[in-house]
This record gives C-alpha cells, sequence and structure tokens, in this order.
C-alpha cells in the first residue's frame, strides 16, 4: 500500500470540495451491496444472486476487502435525457469502478489513473455518462475495487452540474497549488537572508506537498511520460518520505526542541533517521512494507509534537500556540486517514 501524506492532503480537499458542491441537482439512487467474493460477471448480470443483494442506507461506498465487491444500484427519479445523467462516485480514493448498464456484457471502466482515466473530468470523480432511455427502476450493476476503507459517494447528476464541479475543482485547486508555491518561494527567501536551516526545511516540504497535489490530482496525466514517473510507488514514497522527514525538522527547529526539550528532540531525531534510512533504500526498492514503516513512524512523530507542544502551551510559549492553531487540526485529520489507508480502523470519506 502506498504512503500516504498527499492522499490524505488530496481527499482533505475533494472532501472540503464535497461539502461545498450544491447535491440539489443530484438524483436519487437505492444501493444494495452483494457480499458474495466468488460472483462472476454472467452470473450477476443473470441474476442468479437477486437476492443475496442487501440494501445499505445511504450512499456511501465502502470496501471492506482488496477483492472487487459488487453493488446493485436501483434508479430513482432521473435528470431529463437533455441534461446528460452522469453516475458519480467522488472522491475517487484509489478505487476502480466498473459499470454495466441494462443490456450491456461488457463495462465502462474508471480510475483516476493509468488507461482507464478519463481526461475530460478532473480527478476528483470517477464519471460514467448513464445510457438515454434509462428510467425509474432500472438496475445499474457496479463492481468496484478498493485499497482502502475509505468511503466515497456515488449519486447521479447531470452533466451540467458534473461540468459545473470540475470546474470549481480546478479553480480551487489553481489557488491551492499557487499559494503553497508562493510559500515555499517565501521559506527559501527567509533561509537565503537568514541563514536558518528550518525555513529551507519548510520550503522543502511545501514542494514535496505540491508535487504530491499535482500528482494526485490528476495535473500530471496529460503528459504521459512524466505521468508515468509521477505514478511510480518509489517516486510516492520517496516524495512523501522527503516531506514528512523536512516537516519534523521544521518543527524541531520552530519549537526550538533541541533547547527547550531535548528529550522529545531525541525522540524525534530517531524517527528523523528512520525516515531518512526509508528514503534511501525507497530510491532502489519498495515492498508494501514501506508504507506502513513510514506512516507508523510519522505517528510516532506526530506523537511527540503533540507532547512537545502540550508542554510548551504550559510553559506559555507564543511558538506552540501558534503550531497548535495551524498544524493540530491538520495532524487530527492525517492521523484518522492514514488509520484508514492503513486499514487500522474505518474511515468515512466525510470525515
Amino acid at each position: 500500500m502506498r504512503t500516504v501524506a498527499s492522499r490524505c492532503w488530496s481527499s482533505l480537499l475533494l472532501i472540503l470540495l464535497a461539502l461545498c458542491a450544491s447535491g440539489a441537482h443530484a438524483a436519487s439512487l437505492r444501493l444494495e451491496r452483494l457480499d458474495r467474493q466468488s460472483a462472476q460477471p454472467e452470473e450477476v448480470l443473470a441474476g442468479a444472486y437477486d437476492q443475496e443483494f442487501r440494501k445499505v442506507d445511504g450512499t456511501s461506498i465502502v470496501i471492506p476487502r482488496p477483492a472487487p465487491q459488487w453493488w446493485r444500484v436501483v434508479l430513482g427519479d432521473l435528470p431529463t435525457d437533455r441534461a446528460l445523467p452522469q453516475l458519480v462516485l467522488s472522491p475517487p480514493n484509489q478505487k476502480r469502478l466498473e459499470v454495466w448498464q441494462p443490456g450491456e456484457q461488457t463495462p465502462s471502466s474508471r480510475s483516476a489513473f493509468g488507461p482507464e482515466s478519463d481526461l475530460l473530468h478532473s480527478a476528483r470523480a470517477l464519471v460514467v455518462p448513464l445510457n438515454a432511455g434509462l428510467k425509474p427502476g432500472d438496475v445499474v450493476y457496479l463492481r468496484i475495487t478498493s485499497p482502502n476503507l475509505i468511503a466515497s459517494e456515488l449519486s447521479v447528476q447531470p452533466m451540467a452540474t458534473v461540468h459545473a464541479d470540475d470546474v470549481y475543482y480546478a479553480r480551487f485547486r489553481a489557488s491551492v497549488l499557487v499559494a503553497l508555491f508562493v510559500v515555499a518561494l517565501m521559506s527559501f527567501g527567509y533561509f537565503a537572508a537568514l541563514r536558518e536551516h528550518g525555513y529551507a526545511y519548510l520550503g522543502i516540504t511545501l514542494l514535496a506537498q505540491l508535487a504530491n497535489l499535482v500528482i494526485e490530482g490528476g495535473e500530471v496525466r496529460v503528459f504521459p511520460a512524466l505521468a508515468e514517473f509521477a505514478m511510480d510507488r518509489r517516486t510516492n514514497i520517496v516524495i512523501n518520505t522527503a516531506a514528512v522527514l523536512t516537516g519534523i525538522r521544521f518543527l524541531m527547529f520552530f519549537l526550538q526542541l533541541q533547547i527547550q526539550q531535548p528529550r522529545v528532540a531525541k525522540l524525534l531525531n530517531v524517527c528523523s533517521a528512520l525516515l531518512g534510512g526509508l528514503l534511501l533504500v525507497s530510491v532502489v526498492h519498495v515492498t508494501t512494507f514501506s508504507a506502513y514503516f513510514g506512516n507508523t513512524v510519522m505517528l510516532v512523530a506526530f506523537g511527540g509534537i503533540a507532547v512537545a507542544i502540550c508542554r510548551g502551551l504550559r510553559r506559555r510559549q507564543l511558538d506552540a500556540m501558534y503550531l497548535l492553531i495551524a498544524w493540530a487540526p491538520v495532524m487530527v485529520v492525517l492521523v484518522a486517514m492514514v488509520g484508514g489507508y492503513q486499514d487500522w480502523w474505518r474511515c468515512r470519506g466525510g470525515l
């Protein structure tokens, strides 16, 4: 499983967009799940397991295991034919979507990246156009594969709504990416002027997160050569490890832990050394254990930083107060989502 720092940032942006987007034009539907793991497409489409589908509350898609999961969508009121209704799964969260519409034997397949990605839409959602002539009560079968327990929302929306959300997503992401780049440049400017390495660490952290957002947000999909390099597991883990490592070093500098809290500084130095070793090894080779190891070290480091912030607050350090306000909410969400990606607990997409 891949390191998840960039996916957490991307998911936070997608969740915010989902909360801001209007759901007034989403059509109703009923969602049912088939728990049988060995079901084959020809059997499911022939109705062999219709009695085994169980209704689920709401429209959240959560895959409890790595194996593909079958779902049945019973359509409700649809937008008019001229509105071109679309089946939308958002956010993708690494899922692969296969859709069988009535009368079809070959599915429409979608994923955020790779040969099944749809460049007509942003990477904020997997979108499949519904055939003309569908009516309330018609059934659409889905087979979804997911490497994690993060939920996605399923809906049916008019094409105009999908495009409007894509445009909003693009504008929002552009503002975030530009802001990150500007702050990174400012950090390097402070480093050049003050010769304080902490600002260089902050600049590298922001540039690494910028690279991850560009990769995860789909901007690199239009450049095949760059996309192939960017989606390599080694690239993902190296960039994420570098971001976490330099982030830890910046926070140590910001809180002056070497002087104020030497014991916590020792713990974070150990975490930094472990992440540095993982970074060097990952340049050559990565395994499924690489992400688990990196995420575990990151959580330990976050624990040390949390202790440092609490001690700083007791000492009435303004730096600790600033760090609590700026970083604590992000760290809490990151911890929750890391646990979800590592299957330590179930994490809702609407977190």
